[in-house]
């Protein structure tokens, strides 16, 4: 069994994001509904005809760029909350020490004013996750895009279908694009959500570091229900796991309403 740390320096150190592609049928209420696009959950036009690159100049799911002190950069992704605020995983911030963040917003960099990490962030080296992995980015000015409401009046159930999103490598080495994908819940627990990758739909993989799960409420509109925090396997191939961080947690829910003013919650 991998060591927790080494899971979590691998997706710090690799920092860019990959997302794994396999095409599947239609259908519903299954894994063999799953798409290999999700850009139209956002409100995106797909910049490919049948593919899962989305456009990004309005998405709230937006790259972080990270400086370091050893004069590296890594990436990771987030989700505009507010007009200020953009939450991640809290784990980017671990391994480096992190000296300047800036979101890349219509292409322009906007730097960031204040990162607050989860107070209670910890590693569980026993079951290879990650609790309250969560962190706030604050912008130094507004920016004009649509934030993502926080889910907190269902809870997310096995069997759900989830979009994750994010910016990175793919399997074919292309980098920085945002990038689509649906998933579907395997289990449920107070601090995590996991989605279990069978090798049907997308899966995330070194780097994802902070994107997105996000339900469609129908009629209701969307909500982000987890970040990406981590998986049990970093090859990420067939049988991987993915862990998000469950934003239902009481201990997540109060961070973000004390350190994101103006989030929504639906």
């Amino acid at each position: 069994m991998k060591n927790l740390k080494d899971v979590i320096l691998r997706i710090i150190l690799t920092l860019p994001l990959l997302l794994l592609f396999s095409c599947t049928s239609g259908g519903n209420g299954n894994s063999s509904s799953l798409q290999i696009s999700a850009c139209s959950v956002l409100g995106l036009n797909a910049r490919i005809i049948n593919g899962t690159e989305c456009a990004s100049d309005t998405s709230p799911v937006v790259k972080l760029v990270l400086l370091d002190t050893r004069g590296g950069t890594g990436l990771c992704t987030g989700t505009v909350i507010s007009s200020r605020h953009i939450l991640t995983a809290g784990h980017c911030f671990l391994v480096a020490k992190i000296t300047k963040t800036f979101a890349e917003i219509d292409g322009r960099l906007v730097a960031a004013s204040k990162v607050t990490i989860h107070p209670k962030l910890s590693l569980d080296p026993e079951e290879l996750v990650v609790f309250n992995d969560v962190a706030i980015v604050e912008l130094s000015e507004d920016i004009n895009l649509s934030p993502v409401p926080i889910l907190t009046s269902v809870a997310p159930m096995p069997g759900n279908i989830i979009s994750i999103f994010g910016y990175g490598l793919d399997e074919d080495g292309t980098s920085e694009i945002l990038k689509s994908g649906q998933m579907q819940i395997s289990a449920v627990t107070e601090n995590h959500i996991m989605a279990e990758f069978n090798g049907d739909g997308s899966n995330t993989c070194n780097g994802d570091s902070g994107g997105p799960a996000i339900a469609n409420l129908g009629e209701r509109g969307i909500a982000v229900v987890g970040v990406v925090s981590t998986g049990k396997d970093v090859t990420c191939q067939k049988g991987d796991v993915t862990v998000f961080a469950n934003l239902q947690a009481p201990k997540i829910t109060t961070f973000i309403r004390d350190n994101a003013p103006g989030a929504v919650f639906r």
